[in-house]
């Protein structure tokens, strides 16, 4: 295993069901060397769990240790993974599954590639959806404006709760939305959009 020394292996305790590893599935294509009936390793790419073992040049992480992890074969009962792919947590919930994938990809669109300032105007597509979700909170603590786009009234209010200045509803305000994106953003341009 090429760079055992740093890494750990994960008693995983719960796995997140991302629309990657899904549709890779669901096509066959996780599995190798034509053999689409057994694939050749473990799927999942996002879990948390507890560290039941760590390389010897490991010094941040510790067996016993709760982590948010990536690419650990989540879909396993334990998977290895390099160190750095971990974040340690207080204890491993389901909720703490979505902080390796969804809110790290969130953050480095907002953060990395867009550089989302405040006052700006960031348009966050599938809003409800893991992603979409931290992305509208994340450019919300940064003082962006938020135009969030999400299915039902349920949706809708959850995102409102977390401080979304405008949430649309889709399968109810899509017209409506075409036709006044300008009432919408206040007579502003758009500065980010986030998908």
């Amino acid at each position: 295993m090429a760079h055992a020394c740093m890494q750990v292996l994960i008693q995983l305790k719960y796995a997140g069901i991302n629309g990657g590893c899904e549709t890779f599935r669901a096509r066959g294509e996780y599995a190798f060397a034509g053999n689409r009936e057994k694939p050749s390793f473990a799927l999942g790419a996002e879990g948390a769990g507890i560290i039941a073992a760590v390389g010897e040049a490991v010094q941040s992480l510790s067996v016993g240790q709760a982590v948010a992890c990536n690419s650990a074969a989540s879909f396993a009962e334990y998977g290895i993974t390099q160190a750095s792919m971990c974040t340690p947590i207080p204890e491993a919930t389901p909720e703490a599954v979505a902080l390796s994938l969804s809110a790290v990809t969130a953050a480095a669109a907002l953060e990395c590639t867009a550089a989302v300032q405040p006052g700006e105007i960031v348009l966050v597509t599938a809003a409800a959806g893991g992603t979409g979700h931290f992305a509208g909170q994340l450019a919300h603590l940064a003082g962006a404006r938020v135009i969030a786009v999400a299915g039902g009234e349920a949706k809708k209010q959850k995102l409102q709760a977390l401080g979304i200045e405008r949430v649309i509803d889709y399968k109810q305000e899509v017209r409506a939305a075409a036709y006044c994106w300008p009432n919408h953003l206040s007579g502003s341009a758009l500065n980010v959009p986030n998908n």
